[in-house]
């Protein structure tokens, strides 16, 4: 059996050892529901929705099965994200009283606010998810209207630029391109794509950037992670380029022209 599908029942196993009475289903995202799979780079997404709306007694549970998990497999521990959403948060999130719990990239289990930033994740598990227990996500988490999934991205972008400059290593770098690679396609058409699909859509649509854009899609997928020479800066740079051009809409599609647009550009 492959690493993965041990990680995954484990993870499973882990939540419905502690907590099945409460789960309504669990959806797995990220790089092992990436066709473009690449096992040495590749992170778990795992969403798990619950009845309720996490509380104190249990975040205090999953820590513990988290340990666990953590504990059996230690080279995935900066590599897996989970968040758990109750039903009604899912629902109510707006009026800013509910909270979820979230791990990444291998920060301790913790207790946050439900916000607009959190419909980027759970849009996309009703869109690319793979069900581990439950129905599909599409017919348990409420869509999303088409203006909320844009605000959620243009406030992810944001976020970006302060990242980039507290982690800093080469997987960092290249992480961290391909995310606003993914940014500027989901602002520009709307949908989330894989990190190679952003990629090479944005290498097209940006060839200034393309060297950069194809270095951290071919070490991220790739064979080779030596070190390389240091691209901070030039990373730094291109994230704040697309984080305020996603911020300022510069990166939203231009309307079709109409024939009597096309008529009057000829008549001038």
């Amino acid at each position: 059996m492959l690493i993965e599908e041990d990680l995954l029942m484990a993870l499973t196993g882990a939540v419905m050892g502690a907590i099945a009475h409460r789960v309504v289903g669990i959806y797995l995202g990220g790089g092992l529901a990436d066709p473009d799979f690449s096992p040495d780079s590749a992170t778990v997404n795992i969403l798990v929705v619950t009845n309720e709306d996490p509380d104190a007694q249990l975040l205090e549970i999953m820590r513990e099965a988290h340990q666990a998990v953590d504990e059996q497999f230690p080279d995935w521990g900066d590599r897996i994200d989970i968040e758990y959403v109750g039903l009604t948060g899912l629902r109510e999130f707006r009026d800013g009283t509910h909270h979820g719990l979230r791990s990444e990239a291998g920060e301790p289990l913790h207790r946050e606010p439900l916000t607009e930033l959190n419909v980027l994740g759970w849009e996309a598990a009703r869109e690319q998810s793979i069900p581990l227990v439950g129905e599909p996500a599409a017919q348990v988490l409420p869509a999303f209207g088409r203006e909320e999934f844009q605000r959620a991205v243009r406030g992810h972008a944001a976020r970006w630029p302060g990242w980039v400059r507290e982690h800093t290593s080469v997987r960092q770098q290249a992480y961290a391109t391909l995310t606003m690679c993914r940014a500027w396609y989901s602002a520009r058409l709307g949908s989330q794509v894989t990190k190679r699909e952003a990629a090479l859509y944005c290498a097209a649509e940006l060839p200034d950037w393309e060297p950069l854009i194809s270095w951290a899609e071919q070490w991220w997928y790739g064979e080779d992670r030596s070190e390389g020479p240091d691209r901070l800066p030039e990373v730094q740079a291109f994230v704040d380029e697309l984080s305020a051009r996603v911020l300022a809409g510069v990166c939203r599609p231009q309307a079709p022209k109409s024939a009597a647009d096309e008529d009057r550009g000829r008549a001038q």
